[in-house]
C-alpha cells in the first residue's frame, strides 16, 4: 500500500484494507459520513481509523439506496467510497469542511427554497418559515461566504467580510434552533435542514477567522442539540409506537432488517447487533386467529396505511444520513484543531495531493 504524509499523524493511502471493510460488515467499525471509527462495543471504542475526504472530483451524481445502507455489499475500497458518496448525497451535505463543501451547502440551500415553497401552506409552522426574513439573510450570507473563501481577497478585507457574515448567520442559527425545538413533523424536517446549514456556515466563519477551537466547540453543541431533535422526530413521528410493522412482508422490497435495526439504534442511541434488535422487535408482533382452528395469520393493514409508512422510509434515511455527515463534520473540525489548520488551508493540502493517490475522487487518510 503506497502512502504519503499529509497532516501530522495522518498519511494518505491508496486503499482501505480488506480486514477493515470486513470489520465494518461485522460491526467492529462504524461509518459516520466520511469517518470510520471503532464501534462502541470494541476495545478501541470511538477511535478514528480513517478520514474519507472528497475532493469534489469524479464523484457520482446518484446512487442506489442499497449501496448506502447495506455495507455487506462493500467488498473493495471503491464499494465503500460509493456508499460514502451515497450518504453525502442523501444527506444533502458535503462530507468536507473545506471550501469545496461551502459550494455544495449553498446549492442545497437554494434547493430547500424551492422545496419549502411546494409544501402545503396550511401547515402553520411552514407558513412561518416561508415568511421569515431570516431565510433571505441566510441565503445572502451563504453567497458571501462562498465568494470570500473561493476568491481569496486580502486578509484584512477577508476578515471584515467574514465577521459581517458571522454577525448575520449566528442570529439566524438561533432562530431556527428555536423553531426546531418541539416542532412537529413537516415543520421539524424543514427547520432541521435550515438549522444544520446555518450551524455549519457559522462554524466555517469562525474556522476561517483562525478560531478553529471555537468552531469545533460550537459545532459539537449544535450537533448534540440536533441529534436530540432528530431522534425525537424519527421515534415519535416516523417509527411510532410499533416499529415492528416494518418487518411485514409489504416492506421487504423497500427496507432490510439491517436498516430497520440501524433506525432503532439511532432513535435509542444504542449499538445493538441486528439479531438482538430484531428479537426485540419480534416481541411486539402478535398473530390473530381468522376463525379456523389452528390457522393463524396477521391482520392485514389498509393500502393507505402501508403507502403512508413507505413514504416515511425516505425521511428516516435522510435523518440517518445527515446524522452521519454531521458527526463527520465534528470529527473533521477536531482534525483541523489538532493540525492547526483552517478549512482553506486543508483544502490547499488536499489540492496538493498527487492525483495518483486519489481513490474515486477521495483522499483516504489513515493514522501514521
Amino acid at each position: 500500500m503506497s502512502v504519503t504524509e499529509m497532516l501530522p499523524g495522518w498519511t494518505v493511502a491508496r486503499e482501505i484494507p480488506a480486514d477493515l471493510i470486513d470489520g465494518l460488515n461485522r460491526g467492529d467499525y462504524v461509518l459516520h459520513g466520511g469517518v470510520i471509527r471503532s464501534a462502541p462495543s470494541t476495545d478501541g471504542a470511538g477511535r478514528i481509523v480513517r478520514h474519507l475526504l472528497p475532493t469534489g472530483q469524479d464523484l457520482p451524481d446518484s446512487v442506489t439506496a442499497s449501496s448506502v445502507f447495506d455495507l455487506t455489499l462493500a467488498r473493495t475500497t471503491q464499494d465503500l467510497l460509493h456508499a460514502t458518496t451515497g450518504t453525502m448525497l442523501l444527506s444533502g451535505m458535503n462530507l468536507a469542511v473545506t471550501t469545496v463543501g461551502f459550494g455544495v451547502l449553498y446549492k442545497k440551500l437554494t434547493q430547500l427554497q424551492k422545496g419549502l415553497s411546494e409544501i402545503k401552506e396550511s401547515v402553520d409552522g411552514i407558513v412561518r418559515l416561508l415568511e421569515l426574513d431570516e431565510r433571505a439573510s441566510l441565503i445572502a450570507a451563504f453567497d458571501q461566504l462562498v465568494i470570500v473563501t473561493r476568491k481569496g481577497p486580502r486578509q484584512a478585507v477577508r476578515d471584515r467580510l467574514l465577521h459581517a457574515v458571522l454577525n448575520t448567520l449566528d442570529p439566524v442559527r438561533v432562530k431556527y434552533q428555536e423553531l426546531l425545538t418541539g416542532a412537529r413533523f413537516e415543520t421539524a424536517m424543514a427547520c432541521q435542514e435550515y438549522f444544520t446549514l446555518a450551524s455549519l456556515a457559522v462554524a466555517a466563519c469562525w474556522a476561517e477567522l483562525g478560531s478553529v477551537d471555537v468552531a469545533r466547540g460550537n459545532l459539537e453543541r449544535d450537533y448534540k442539540f440536533w441529534v436530540e431533535q432528530a431522534r425525537r422526530i424519527a421515534g415519535e413521528d416516523l417509527l411510532g409506537e410499533h416499529p415492528e410493522r416494518f418487518m411485514a412482508g409489504e416492506f421487504v422490497p423497500d427496507v432490510s432488517l439491517g436498516e430497520l435495526a440501524a433506525w432503532l439504534n439511532f432513535v435509542h442511541d444504542e449499538h445493538m447487533s441486528k439479531p438482538e434488535r430484531i428479537d426485540e422487535l419480534r416481541k411486539g408482533i402478535r398473530l390473530y386467529a381468522d376463525g379456523k382452528l389452528g390457522v393463524w395469520k396477521p391482520k392485514p393493514a389498509s393500502k393507505d396505511i402501508i403507502e403512508a409508512d413507505k413514504k416515511k422510509i425516505g425521511e428516516l434515511r435522510k435523518l440517518l444520513a445527515r446524522n452521519g455527515v454531521f458527526q463527520g463534520y465534528v470529527d473533521q473540525y477536531a482534525l483541523l484543531s489538532e493540525s492547526g489548520l483552517t478549512p482553506a488551508e486543508l483544502q490547499q493540502k488536499i489540492d496538493a495531493v498527487d492525483r495518483t493517490m486519489l481513490v474515486d475522487g477521495y483522499v483516504v487518510l489513515q493514522p501514521a
